[in-house]
């Protein structure tokens, strides 16, 4: 009689008689079987009067009962929803956190995709994290949100919140509180497949707020924490491991070009040093990250370059004689190959000058080396106008180690050469024919 007396009043709008209803149904008969949901619509009541702290205790007293599995469940998700917006009304933000993760559990079952959820729910979790982000806005905020997961323990959706907090700090133009969150979200998760994601992001905020000068910093970090050699990389799963390489492709050419500029800015040799072993790690580093790529050539030529700055000759050489000679073609040479090529004969060129304090022994292995370098440019680009000279020099050698059999038809091949060679450079090459 009282249950349905309430719902009389109800019907009639008398809102002061249905809850003074509701109170005596629920101080009376505390076993009935619509004890819970007189409760909850008198605690419903009390939130609508603005009697906070008694709906809060209205609801909470719904969410005790909830473990008798006679219980509606709607009710028991309601109550905790409710629960957190009393919370949230008292300015009790943290406690209404808590109550604002019991309804997630419920909505959001370990197992369940987000897309199964009906839409009268996909509504109130949409609510909830917007008044989740707003409880956090009156706390301190990433730090809070950090601590709420350690203290009750990681949740699948974890990443749902921190989403919705971040978008809602970006549309308020907190920048640097949105950054704290994506920071708070990989410091606790650093091996979520979301982790390289929030710090492209972090990148992202940074631009879209104008903070430049950080930028690069982030970008280094983004690769030493993602790239080929972090340990996140060996454990990444194929769709991530795709998402790095995205964003590594336009990452390590820019941070090693970047790096090389600064190096001829550079104000001592020891900073221009620094600077150009920075810009060749980072171009060896998109060769071995992407070693078919149409552009791993070009960066390979400029590895090659930043060690001729840097006088490491042999890392010069080996890094020009791999655009020159390692990649297969069809019809014609990819670019630039005949120019790193001889690259690689100039820098075996100064190369050999440091050799020279080596003893005997190790010298001859450097010779020969030297030797196979020229044959190789030669027979490779024979239609180069460098290459007869190149092939003239590998000739004189041949004739200093008196190796005479080897000699002729060397000077042969110079005499017939096409295009045909200078003159005086055919001449030269019968001279030691004739000598042999």
């Amino acid at each position: 009689i009282h249950y349905q007396l309430s719902r009389a009043w109800e019907m009639r709008g008398m809102t002061a008689q249905q809850l003074s209803t509701l109170d005596t149904l629920v101080q009376q008969y505390p076993d009935s079987p619509y004890w819970t949901e007189a409760q909850f619509r008198r605690a419903d009541l009390l939130f609508i009067d603005g009697r906070y702290a008694e709906a809060e205790q209205a609801f909470d007293q719904v969410t005790q009962t909830g473990a008798d599995q006679a219980t509606d469940p709607s009710f028991l998700v309601n109550a905790y929803y409710m629960r957190g917006w009393s919370q949230f009304k008292q300015s009790q933000y943290r406690q209404a956190l808590t109550s604002y993760l019991e309804v997630l559990d419920r909505l959001l079952p370990e197992g369940q995709p987000v897309q199964d959820i009906d839409q009268r729910n996909k509504t109130l979790i949409e609510d909830l994290f917007r008044v989740f982000g707003l409880s956090l806005s009156y706390l301190d905020g990433a730090e809070t949100l950090q601590a709420l997961f350690r203290e009750s323990g990681n949740r699948h959706y974890e990443i749902l919140i921190y989403d919705r907090y971040s978008d809602l700090l970006l549309e308020r133009e907190q920048y640097s509180d949105a950054i704290a969150v994506y920071e708070a979200f990989i410091e606790e998760h650093p091996d979520s497949r979301w982790a390289p994601r929030y710090h492209m992001n972090i990148i992202a905020t940074l631009e879209l707020a104008g903070f430049e000068q950080t930028i690069p910093a982030r970008k280094a970090d983004f690769v030493s924490d993602y790239g080929l050699y972090s340990s996140y990389w060996a454990q990444a799963e194929p769709e991530t491991l795709a998402y790095i390489r995205e964003q590594l492709e336009q990452l390590l050419p820019e941070l090693a070009d970047r790096h090389y500029l600064l190096a001829g800015e550079a104000e001592s040799e020891n900073e221009a040093r620094d600077q150009y072993y920075q810009a060749a790690s980072y171009y060896a580093e998109f060769a071995a990250t992407f070693p078919s790529h149409p552009r791993t050539p070009e960066r390979l030529f400029l590895l090659g370059e930043t060690y001729l700055e840097l006088k490491d000759w042999a890392s010069a050489i080996e890094a020009f004689e791999r655009v020159a000679y390692d990649f297969p073609y069809q019809g014609e040479a990819p670019p630039r190959a005949a120019e790193a090529g001889y690259a690689s004969v100039l820098a075996y060129r100064e190369y050999a000058r440091v050799w020279q304090s080596e003893p005997e022994s190790e010298q001859q292995g450097y010779e020969d080396m030297q030797q196979l370098n020229r044959l190789r440019f030669a027979n490779a680009f024979p239609e180069d106008p460098r290459a007869p000279d190149v092939f003239y020099i590998a000739l004189q050698r041949e004739f200093a180690l008196q190796n005479w059999d080897d000699v002729v038809p060397m000077s042969a091949r110079l005499a017939s050469w096409q295009p045909a060679p200078r003159p005086e450079l055919v001449a030269e090459a019968r001279l030691l024919s004739g000598h042999s």
